[in-house]
């Protein structure tokens, strides 16, 4: 039986071909992927994301000079990490470069109110954005979309997590149907966020799913926010106000 980490990879390659899942019906136009890191800013053509002589291309393009031995080592891992061939570890010097910074992220700005955190909001893309820590590793802004059954995160995000070891395989907890904004419906691999930290409030063991796409918006959904005791927004101040 194929593991949901399979599946969750093979929804991560079809955003990165520019195409969306069957059930939007749509086929995306014959042109070069964009690779994901540590090969941000190569392509490779259309059909050849499982092309072993592709990847080498884009890998000794991007780092002139790199040893044969190290370059065939990280294409064998880009092939398993795209659905496309057995299981094969990143050299130890790619994996320092795509592992998410562990050292201790910043703390989110928020103040201490009698009974409340006040979580000050972030500009994002034209919103704002409620800064998130991940499984104590990773911050990042997530839009809050108290619409959204449980929280998302990009493809690109969850392959990162995959690769610095952050997110296993052992966490992923099955796929589910989803209905998106347009009325189409994506099945999506969910697993499970050991934490997630927003203020002073840690929530454990928050469901997920993998986003529509490589680089769609992080949503903060219900799977965390219905954990909280109480939360509001102060939209002069750009606030999130959660009760203690």
């Amino acid at each position: 039986m194929r593991s949901a980490a399979y599946f969750a990879l093979n929804i991560m390659v079809a955003a990165l071909a520019g195409c969306s899942v069957a059930e939007q019906g749509y086929q995306a136009a014959p042109e070069d992927l964009s690779l994901p890191p540590p090969l941000e800013g190569e392509t490779v053509e259309a059909g050849h994301l499982c092309d072993l002589g592709a990847l080498r291309r884009a890998i000794e393009h991007k780092y002139p000079g790199i040893d044969q031995g190290t370059a065939a080592q990280e294409a064998d891992h880009l092939l398993y990490v795209f659905g496309c061939g057995p299981p094969a570890p990143a050299p130890s010097s790619f994996a320092a470069t795509t592992a998410p910074d562990t050292q201790a992220p910043p703390v989110p700005q928020f103040a201490i109110g009698g009974l409340n955190d006040e979580v000050q909001l972030e500009p994002y893309n034209g919103v704002f954005a409620v800064p998130v820590v991940i499984n104590r590793a990773v911050s990042m802004p997530f839009i809050l979309d108290s619409g959204s059954s449980e929280v998302q995160l990009p493809a690109e995000v969850v392959l990162t997590l995959m690769r610095s070891g952050t997110l296993s395989e052992a966490d992923f907890i099955g796929a589910s149907s989803y209905v998106l904004a347009n009325g189409s419906t994506l099945r999506s691999p969910r697993f499970n966020i050991r934490d997630m930290r927003v203020g002073e409030h840690v929530v454990r063991n928050v469901a997920a799913s993998v986003g529509p796409a490589v680089s769609s918006d992080a949503l903060l959904g219900q799977s965390f926010l219905s954990k909280l005791p109480s939360w509001t927004l102060d939209n002069k101040r750009h606030v999130l106000i959660l009760a203690r």
